[in-house]
């Protein structure tokens, strides 16, 4: 049996090799143009450059571009380059959960004060943005 039919209800999968999966086979990444695996398990991912717009034009519908005879293409300021590679990290909006947090990443906070200024440090080092929820 595959770790893929091991998720499934014992009465729905018959006994395969992993290599014969039908479920596994049918599954396709459009990142690698191959079967049996998604994009979001895919080993080679494809770079960021390839998914995010690079272009300001890329930000414009193509009916438009199309109407208005656009051929030029602006590069996208650095600025909004930098920010579309930042990552986001969500955290639970509570000092305690943050206090915690920052612990098991072996940052130390004296006070309930240095907690926020501590999470931004590490946040700046980090290149990500923090999200804040609520319980």
């Amino acid at each position: 049996m595959c770790d893929l039919c091991r998720t499934l209800p014992q009465e729905f999968p018959r006994p395969h090799p992993p290599h014969k999966c039908r479920l596994a086979n049918a599954l396709y990444c459009s990142s690698c143009a191959s079967y049996g695996h998604i994009l979001a398990d895919c080993p080679a991912p494809p770079p960021k450059s390839s998914t995010m717009p690079q272009y300001v034009e890329q930000l414009v519908p193509p009916s438009l571009i199309k109407a208005l005879n656009i051929t030029t293409k602006t590069p996208l300021p650095e600025s909004l380059l930098a920010e579309q590679e930042q990552s986001i990290t969500t955290l639970l909006n509570s000092d305690e959960f943050i206090r915690t947090w920052l612990k098991n990443r072996g940052i130390a906070c004296k006070s309930k004060a240095e907690i926020r200024e501590k999470l931004a440090e590490w946040a700046k080092d980090n290149h990500t943005r923090i999200q804040f929820v609520s319980k």
